[in-house]
């Protein structure tokens, strides 16, 4: 069951516009109903759908320096959260959380490019698996039901476990689509990428590849 909604949603926006995420991109999640704030914990709530049912929900904390990260109990990752709700086109673009996903619309935004455009999927977050060639069953959902796709760019963090998701992506799909591998130019994942850009985060001199 999702948590019940707080009336207002005053701390999910400060706390995203924190993170360098522009109003107009968080004001159309809310106005969708794809992010709200919970009543008790006042996380944010990132609520992906089946069918125009409530599905899957990522949970935020918005209250403290070490942010709390969950989902809802009971969610379906296959549903996670994904912009616009009406997703159409060739092109998809896929992240590994739904901030990360925000961000990079943000990123589009600051460059003069018309963000609603395109259609962007989190994968609420990759794992390292052992076998080969896995796709997140997110991805292979929404594949399923949007067979206008042709072009997949994968937005994963520059790290161990982000490169070996894109591994397994690359190897699953091969064949049947235009994969793409376009991790974050500047920082971990692509929420670093965006503060740095905006100034909210500096640059660290090495890249940290692990």
């Amino acid at each position: 069951t999702p948590p019940p909604k707080h009336t207002d949603t005053r701390r999910v926006f400060a706390y995203l516009r924190s993170r360098g995420i522009d109003a107009e991109i968080i004001n159309h999640c809310i106005k969708h109903g794809q992010l709200y704030e919970d009543a008790v914990h006042h996380n944010c709530v990132f609520v992906g759908y089946e069918h125009g049912n409530p599905a899957y929900g990522a949970l935020r904390g918005t209250l403290s320096d070490t942010t709390f990260a969950g989902e809802v109990p009971g969610s379906d990752k296959r549903f996670s959260f994904a912009v616009p709700l009406c997703a159409g086109g060739k092109t998809l673009c896929v992240f590994e959380s739904a901030i990360d996903l925000l961000s990079f619309a943000t990123l589009t935004l600051l460059a003069g490019r018309d963000w609603k455009s395109e259609t962007y999927l989190s994968l609420a977050g990759v794992f390292q698996t052992k076998r080969e060639n896995v796709v997140p069953v997110a991805l292979s959902r929404f594949l399923d039901e949007h067979p206008s796709v042709r072009k997949i760019h994968l937005h994963l963090d520059n790290d161990a476990v982000g490169r070996g998701a894109v591994k397994g992506i690359v190897g699953g799909l091969q064949g049947k689509y235009q994969v793409y591998d376009e991790p974050p130019s500047r920082g971990k994942d692509v929420n670093d990428e965006l503060k740095i850009r905006v100034g909210i985060m500096r640059e660290r001199k090495e890249r940290e590849r692990t």
